[in-house]
């Protein structure tokens, strides 16, 4: 009913379909399309390839909306319901931060060095394996990358020196297309006595995207110096980049080949 009634809009005003989930659209324009409800920190790519300006009209199922899409709403002008749809009016400011926002987060936050790999103070970072090579690399070397198995990306303890407790553990997974579906990223979280605690999350479900990529992540809770961690990636054909655990509450920059990443987002300032 929801794709009929966008179907329905379409013909009788003239206005092309954003829709990530048809199945006749190529890999790169679903990404494109599913970043529109990504983080507001991105800029949204699609962008470039729209005819003019004009706002973006929402068809919604509000009992189907997910978080990223109710956060959309939240910014958007009502215009009517008809039957079990609502209609909204999004102008395209408003799927991403404004400049000045974005500046004063990048102007506060901790700049590190996204060359080297290993703790730096409370954040973790590695761009890939050293030992990899792959045709699609995301940070411009290698990838961390496995055919039909599982990749360990991290495993040992927290540093003792870490006093946080609520940490962001973050990876960029390539949405290759010689298979259907998506990498998951398994997060244990291991105390000293007990059993683990699994965390486990979906790239296909993620809405960040970026250069044929997703952003797949999960929040933890540990005792730095009791716990220890095992991060793993699993998929067909398994190519990540970009490991990142950072504190929950502190926001860390750095710019690599030019381009700048926000918290593992990468982000543009002036784009208004």
């Amino acid at each position: 009913p929801l794709m009929e009634a966008a179907m329905e809009l379409s013909y009788c005003k003239h206005l092309p379909i954003i829709n990530g989930q048809m199945t006749r659209n190529s890999l790169q324009e679903q990404l494109l399309q599913y970043q529109l409800a990504g983080n507001l920190a991105m800029t949204k790519q699609l962008f470039a390839y729209l005819p003019n300006r004009k706002p973006i009209v929402l068809v919604v199922d509000t009992f189907l909306c997910g978080l990223e899409e109710r956060s959309l709403l939240a910014n958007a002008t009502f215009i009517q319901t008809i039957d079990q749809h609502a209609y909204y009016s999004l102008a395209l400011n408003k799927f991403q931060l404004p400049d000045s926002i974005l500046a004063e987060r990048v102007a506060h936050a901790t700049e590190f060095n996204g060359a080297k790999s290993g703790w730096m103070n409370a954040l973790f970072w590695q761009t890939a394996s050293a030992n990899n090579s792959t045709v699609e690399a995301l940070f411009g070397g290698g990838n961390w990358f496995k055919k039909r198995d599982t990749m360990v990306l991290y495993e040992a303890s927290f540093p003792a020196s870490i006093s946080d407790s609520m940490f962001e553990v973050s990876v960029w997974c390539y949405q290759d297309i010689r298979h259907f579906g998506s990498a998951n990223l398994q997060v244990f979280v291991s105390p000293s006595e007990g059993v683990p605690e699994k965390h486990e999350t979906s790239s296909g479900r993620s809405y960040d995207c970026f250069k044929g990529w997703s952003r797949a992540a999960v929040v933890v809770k540990v005792k730095p110096n009791k716990y220890r961690l095992k991060i793993v990636v699993q998929d067909e054909y398994c190519t990540a980049a970009g490991l990142m655990i950072r504190p929950l509450n502190r926001d860390f920059v750095t710019t690599i080949n030019k381009q700048m990443w926000l918290n593992n987002y990468p982000i543009q300032l002036n784009h208004e």
